[in-house]
C-alpha cells in the first residue's frame, strides 16, 4: 500500500466564480494517485467551461439535473473506486500537502482522519481557523459538542462499504448525519490540529450561511433520530437541546422578520417561542430581541 488512491468528489451547481481554484487545489496536490469525480448539477453558467478546461486531470465528470448535494455526492461515490474518500464543495479548496498526510495517515491503520479547517471571507478578508473537536460519544455528537468541520475529514473505504451513501432526504446536515453513523457503527475519527487540511469559503451565497434555519430543522430531526440510541439518563440532556434549538430558531426568525417590517409575523415567531418554553420571557435575551422587534425596529422604520 505504498500510494492508496484518493477520491475526492466535487459536487457543484453554478460555481463558476469558485470551482476552478477548488479543481486547482485537488489536481495540484503533490500526489501520484489521485480519482477526482466532479458532479455538476446541470450549471447555466461556465462552470462546464471550466471543468473541461481540466477534464485531463479529471477521472470522471458530468453536468446534468440531480436531487441536490447528498443526490451529486452519492453519484460520486458510486464512481468512486479509492482507498480513501472525500469530498470537497466547489468554494472551497484544499490546501498543498493535504493528500500526503492523509495517506501517510491512513497507512497507520486509521478510517477516519480530520484536519482544521480555516474559514475566510473574501470579501472582508475574515480569517479564523476551526479545529475539529471529536470523540466516540454519541451524545458529544447530538449536543455538537464536537466540531466536525467537513472539508477536513476523509474516510476510508472500509468505512463507505459499512456506513454506505448519503442520506439524500436530508439537503443541509446530511454530512453531520454521515458522522453520527460513522460513529454508531464503531468508528473513531483521528484528529489533528496541527494540520490545515481545506479552507471554508463564507460567502453570502453559501448554503451554511443562506440557509441557517434549514440547517437547525435537520439539526432537530437528527437529534430525535438518533436519542433512541442514547442510555436514559442522556435523552433528557437530547431533549434540552432540541428545545434550545426550537427557541433560537423562533427568536431569530423573530428579528430577522422585524428587520424586514413584517412585524406581525415577527410577533408570531416570538409567540411560538413563548408556547414552547413560557419561561423565556424572563430571559435577557427573549426580552432583549423582542423590545428591539415589537419597538425599536418598527419606530426606526418610521422615522426612516
Amino acid at each position: 500500500m505504498e500510494n492508496p488512491t484518493i477520491s475526492i468528489i466535487t459536487p457543484s451547481f453554478n460555481q463558476g466564480l469558485f470551482i476552478e481554484e477548488t479543481i486547482l487545489s485537488v489536481i495540484g496536490q503533490d500526489y501520484p494517485n489521485i480519482e477526482y469525480i466532479i458532479i455538476d448539477g446541470g450549471s447555466t453558467d461556465n462552470s462546464v467551461d471550466i471543468i473541461k478546461k481540466y477534464e485531463d486531470k479529471i477521472s470522471f465528470w458530468v453536468s446534468e439535473p440531480d436531487k441536490g448535494q447528498p443526490d451529486a455526492i452519492n453519484k460520486g461515490m458510486r464512481k468512486s473506486t479509492g482507498e480513501i474518500i472525500a469530498f470537497i464543495n466547489s468554494d472551497d479548496y484544499y490546501e498543498p500537502g493535504t493528500f500526503q498526510f492523509i495517506a501517510d495517515e491512513y497507512r497507520k491503520g486509521q478510517d477516519w482522519m480530520l484536519g482544521s479547517v480555516l474559514n475566510f471571507r473574501i470579501e472582508t478578508g475574515e480569517s479564523y481557523l476551526v479545529k475539529q473537536k471529536a470523540n466516540s460519544n454519541l451524545l458529544s455528537w447530538l449536543l455538537r459538542y464536537n466540531q466536525n468541520h467537513q472539508p477536513g475529514n476523509f474516510w476510508s473505504r472500509r468505512v463507505f462499504e459499512k456506513v454506505g451513501f448519503m442520506d439524500e432526504t436530508l439537503q443541509y446536515a446530511f454530512d453531520w448525519d454521515y458522522w453520527l453513523r460513522m460513529i454508531t457503527q464503531g468508528f473513531i475519527p483521528a484528529v489533528f490540529n496541527d494540520r490545515t487540511l481545506a479552507r471554508f469559503r463564507l460567502h453570502n451565497e453559501s448554503k451554511t450561511v443562506k440557509f441557517w434555519s434549514k440547517f437547525n430543522k435537520e439539526y432537530v430531526f437528527l437529534i430525535n433520530k438518533y436519542k433512541t440510541q442514547l442510555p436514559d439518563e442522556e435523552i433528557a440532556q437530547a431533549d434540552r437541546e432540541v428545545k434550545k434549538l426550537l427557541l433560537n430558531e423562533k427568536i431569530v426568525s423573530g428579528r430577522i422578520e422585524s428587520i424586514n417590517g413584517r412585524f406581525k409575523e415577527s410577533l408570531s415567531y416570538f409567540k411560538a417561542a413563548f408556547q414552547i418554553s413560557p419561561f423565556i420571557i424572563l430571559t435577557p435575551r427573549f426580552l432583549f430581541e423582542f423590545f428591539k422587534a415589537m419597538v425599536y425596529m418598527p419606530a426606526r422604520k418610521k422615522i426612516g
